[in-house]
């Protein structure tokens, strides 16, 4: 069973992971579906040694068609949530979005603290 869930999460998290990506490049490819790989690698070598309590595991549980089940079943659902990174504006995109100038745009952007705004008034 570790060798399931150790699997199942490494996907789980790459796909949600790849949810978040805005641009898909090589090196982004790489990263996802390489660490997927690598994962499943590791696990091979580590359920080839005799002396480890999961020998040979992995290879009774690739043909089991309830493992690819329990596996698709922890993925989750293909419809994508809005995250942060999806929500994420440029200050370009947003003085175009506002139609202002980006002076006043970066007016509209300070943060001021209002006692500091009261000092400055009374001197």
């Amino acid at each position: 069973m570790g060798s399931l869930w150790t699997i199942a999460v490494v996907i789980l998290v790459n796909i949600r992971l790849a949810m978040d990506i805005r641009r898909w490049v090589f090196i982004t490819h790489a990263a996802v579906w390489g660490s997927i790989i690598i994962t499943y690698a590791c696990m091979v070598v580590l359920d080839s040694i005799p002396v480890f309590p999961n020998y040979w595991t992995i290879y009774h549980l690739v043909k089991s068609p309830t493992y690819w089940l329990t596996i698709q079943h922890v993925l989750p659902p293909g419809k994508k949530k809005e995250r942060n990174a999806a929500r994420y504006m440029t200050r370009s995109q947003a003085v175009k979005i506002l139609q202002v100038s980006l002076s006043d745009f970066s007016h509209l952007c300070c943060i001021q603290d209002p006692n500091q705004q009261l000092e400055l008034q009374h001197i």
